[in-house]
């Protein structure tokens, strides 16, 4: 079952669309670095790309004609510079903002409200009194003793 999910987790997909059929750069979690055309675009991140030029982690590079990255693989994309006006990145750029606006909101009504304090079970205890001790035995010493 699908659920919908609100515009703000649609937008680097709508993005990488944006860039089909332009050279981009892949880097994947496995420190290899993938440039090529971007082809196709699928739901869970997948890449395709064509006329690919590969560097791995040791620098080996390698020519591919065709090369599918993993979605969850995927640690940053690089997109040509001809998306920077791309009306999606404004999109992302204001709910980025709404974020932070929030979270500033939030840290300034935590520093208003005075800390919260446990409150136990039974009836609260006020501070100067100390607590009860319940003795079940009462122990004598010799001195004690001879007073009785």
């Amino acid at each position: 079952m699908r659920q919908n999910r609100p515009a703000a987790f649609n937008l680097p997909l709508a993005i990488l669309k944006e860039a089909q059929n332009q050279i981009i750069s892949v880097e994947t979690r496995h420190g290899v670095e993938y440039r090529g055309c971007l082809e196709h675009v699928s739901a869970q991140m997948n890449l395709s790309l064509s006329s690919v030029s590969v560097i791995g982690p040791d620098g080996g590079r390698a020519r591919k004609s065709r090369v599918l990255v993993r979605g969850g693989s995927v640690l940053m994309v690089v997109l040509p510079e001809a998306l920077e006006d791309a009306p999606q990145l404004d999109a992302i750029l204001q709910v980025k903002q709404a974020r932070e606006e929030a979270f500033r909101a939030r840290q300034a009504l935590r520093k208003k409200r005075p800390p919260s304090v446990p409150v136990e079970s039974g009836a609260a205890r006020s501070s100067d009194a100390k607590p009860q001790l319940k003795r079940s035995r009462v122990f004598l010493d010799s001195s004690d003793a001879a007073r009785r």
